[in-house]
């Protein structure tokens, strides 16, 4: 390499830092602001890939199953700090959901089905953590199809690292083979986040009480549970990315306490109380600690924070939640007019400052008026300002 090319192969790499020191000296909204555009430029990009680490140990196990012709079989994909992607898998058919890392998502495709073609890839959102690997698999797998949102992806120049080629929108239904996945627009992490709802195959009675079969594992030396692995499943299975967690939901990154507010009440009638949920991080164990300090009397909540700790020490994933069971947990979706007089709506109501609730309520007025709606709206905001700025379990 002689000296010109050393030097413009150079220059990139030695403006990198530059914005990184100017963000330094802004206040802090604004560093945020710039921080997170930096994010989700190509930089965001390039940075993912030089933190991936091929022979890392995935931060959850997952052992797989079997299953039956016809049964349809979710697979988590742990790959990163915390993240999952999902790996679906019908007769000769398979979709990959929010690949962030195509070396692992590969790796498990070839170990669960290797005979079968990846159809399509579905992202629910732009960050980088869950598209990393699209171009990957779409280079790999010349036919696959890659579906997003069309807020998130269409307008984009970054589409070109992206390589979504099929723009989605609310109410949509992406067909392939015999599965059906209903899009559900959900703007709030993202503008154009979006869940998929994989939605019971023909002929299942729509809301039909069915058997779940999600599988267990024990550990050989102790009897222990290892992971809940693979599903299989007739129930409809929701996939929702970060907008929606086991026990908590997603950074308003785009959005606000209005948006979520309306993300979950438009997901109230449209789930049955067995839907499964997949999301898009492992943050159980903290959520659930946190929600704890606002709901000491919820012996549900407590529970299921003792199986999220006991995950985390075996190291055995938490997913799939359901509905039923995050309504009775899950912060965000216990705010409502009939729990208004309960503990946690007063806890978030007396911990939160009182700049905060006013910042938050007049905000919540301005789109809502003064409502009931509004009302339940500033304690979600709340409840992520509070999160934002919880500094883990009280001791």
């Amino acid at each position: 390499m002689n000296t010109l090319t050393a030097i413009l192969v150079a220059l990139p790499l030695l403006a990198v830092p530059i914005p990184f020191l100017y963000a330094r000296s802004l206040p802090a909204l604004k560093k945020q602001e710039l921080l997170y555009k930096l994010f989700c430029s190509p930089l965001g990009y390039y940075m993912t890939l030089f933190a991936r680490d091929p022979d890392a140990v995935p931060h959850r196990q997952v052992r797989s199953v079997n299953k039956k012709d016809g049964q349809v079989k979710v697979v988590p994909v742990p790959y990163g700090e915390d993240n999952y992607g999902y790996i679906i898998v019908n007769d000769a058919v398979a979709v990959v959901v929010d690949p962030g890392d195509a070396h692992r998502i590969q790796q498990v495709l070839q170990a669960e089905a290797p005979n079968v073609q990846l159809h399509a890839i579905l992202v629910t959102h732009k960050h980088w953590d869950h598209t990393a690997g699209t171009a990957s698999l779409k280079a790999k797998h010349k036919n696959v199809k890659v579906y997003g949102s069309t807020i998130d992806f269409s307008d984009s120049w970054v589409n070109w690292w992206w390589k979504v080629d099929h723009f989605v929108n609310d109410g949509e239904t992406i067909v392939v083979g015999d599965m059906r996945f209903r899009v559900i627009a959900t703007p709030c992490h993202t503008r154009g986040s979006v869940m998929y709802l994989l939605e019971p195959s023909p002929g299942d009675t729509a809301g039909q009480s069915r058997q779940r079969s999600i599988i267990y594992s024990s550990d050989d030396e102790d009897d222990a549970p290892v992971a809940p692995h693979t599903a299989v499943e007739d129930e409809p299975s929701l996939f929702t990315g970060d907008t929606l967690f086991i026990g908590g939901c997603g950074k308003y990154f785009e959005g606000d306490a209005v948006d979520m507010y309306s993300v979950i009440e438009k997901l109230r009638p449209l789930l049955t109380a067995q839907t499964l949920v997949w999301p898009g991080h492992e943050y159980a164990e903290a959520n659930l600690a946190f929600a704890r300090e606002l709901e000491t009397g919820n012996m549900t909540l407590q529970l299921k924070h003792q199986e999220a700790k006991d995950a985390t020490y075996h190291r055995y994933a938490t997913v799939p939640s359901t509905w039923s069971d995050e309504s009775s947990y899950n912060p965000y979706l216990r705010i409502d007019t009939r729990a208004r007089r309960g503990e946690l709506w007063r806890n978030v109501l007396r911990v939160a400052e009182y700049k905060d609730r006013k910042r938050v309520e007049a905000s919540v007025r301005e789109k809502l008026g003064d409502t009931t709606e509004n009302e339940v709206a500033v304690v979600i905001g709340l409840l992520r300002i509070l999160k934002d700025g919880w500094k883990g379990p009280s001791t």
